[in-house]
């Protein structure tokens, strides 16, 4: 079972940093080491612990999907928390119990310290998990490409409604519609649909504003299913562009294919953005590229590694992330092409897979294709 092989994982990282067991709470965690995808509980992991701690309501949910972990039933009679149950479960003459330390909130960080017996000590324990999510094995892989599939069909759908005048909120429901109808459990994130001078805001989110014809709209979505996750943009227009918007866009759609041809395994993640940021440093609108290149996507939208300016991660096959340059110009407009990729043993493929609206095609439907 892949989650047993990831528990081992998890082991010998622990034993690395000195720590006996891992406390796990955040959800994308729970799921990659124990199958559990309810809303609240505990793993106890490491050499000597194989637990999940969780209330009534997911008793039988644990008994299903967790065969390999032992389940301590919580009862509010007898803790008043879940924390100080699983705190009650370190026996023995101590150790070091590791935490999330950005994630733990401080009241059960400190209930945890008060709860735990004699010689047990709290030491937050920063991507022991998240690292290891980095690669991807198989399965995951076959639900992100289902994902990306879903999200980009529902893309093709909704641009079917897609018109001058339409407001950028009916848009973004549509296609928020069509990916829950095509099978996604809900959108990855808030869908961005950013129209005209809208686009400078890198998270725009959506308005009421009316879509016209001439002008970028910037087009932000994924899909969560099955667990997973995918996360696309394109940058699309009704009618034809003027020749400043083409130069945008095609200074962006650049950058982006130079960044996404620089992938491959042994390249550091600093490297890859240093591309995209050339290409438009080239062009004179690199100071409007206002973030990181991209992220790692799988059970979260954004994970490790971070793909920016200031990362030494070194690219590795398995690792899935988004390359996503963008172009913010205030008071004006706004630009972003985005892909998600998988680096593979000599570069790496997109998961994405919608197609781009090129210049003289007056709708992205013409791109998409039927």
């Amino acid at each position: 079972m892949q989650t047993k092989l990831r528990r081992e994982k998890l082991n010998a990282q622990l034993e690395k940093k000195g720590v006996n067991a891992l406390l796990v709470a955040t959800p994308e965690n729970r799921r990659y080491l124990s199958g559990f995808t309810g809303s609240a509980g505990y793993l106890l992991l490491g050499p000597d612990y194989s637990q999940i701690v969780a209330d009534g309501r997911y008793w039988a949910q644990c008994g299903e999907q967790c065969p390999g972990l032992e389940l301590v039933k919580f009862r509010q009679e007898e803790f008043k928390s879940l924390v100080e149950c699983a705190a009650a479960q370190f026996k023995g003459s101590g150790g070091v119990l590791g935490v999330e330390g950005r994630h733990m909130v401080v009241a059960d960080f400190q209930a945890l310290q008060r709860s735990l017996p004699e010689g047990w000590s709290v030491q937050p324990v920063e991507d022991a998990v998240e690292t290891i999510r980095q690669c991807k094995d198989n399965e995951e892989l076959e639900l992100m490409r289902r994902a990306a599939q879903t999200a980009d069909r529902a893309f093709r759908n909704a641009l079917e409604s897609l018109k001058a005048g339409i407001r950028e909120r009916d848009f973004c429901l549509e296609l928020e519609y069509q990916m829950q109808k095509l099978g996604a459990r809900k959108p990855a994130f808030d869908s961005i649909v950013a129209s005209g001078p809208n686009g400078a805001f890198p998270h725009a989110g959506v308005t009421d504003r009316l879509i016209n014809q001439h002008e970028l709209i910037t087009v932000d979505f994924g899909c969560y299913r099955d667990g997973y996750n995918s996360d696309i943009t394109r940058t699309i227009w009704l009618g034809q562009l003027n020749e400043r918007n083409r130069f945008i866009y095609q200074s962006v759609r650049e950058a982006q294919q130079r960044a996404v041809e620089a992938v491959r395994p042994g390249k550091t993640c600093k490297e890859i953005d240093a591309v995209a940021r050339q290409a438009l440093q080239e062009v004179g609108l690199a100071e409007y590229f206002t973030h990181g290149l991209g992220h790692g996507i799988g059970l979260a939208v954004h994970e490790l590694p971070g793909v920016r300016s200031t990362s030494e991660i070194v690219l590795e096959p398995g690792m899935v992330v988004t390359i996503e340059p963008g172009v913010y110009i205030p008071g004006e407009t706004g630009c972003r092409v985005e892909d998600s990729v998988l680096v593979t043993s000599d570069g790496c493929e997109k998961i994405t897979r919608s197609g781009y609206q090129e210049i003289g095609q007056t709708h992205p439907l013409e791109a998409v294709g039927a």
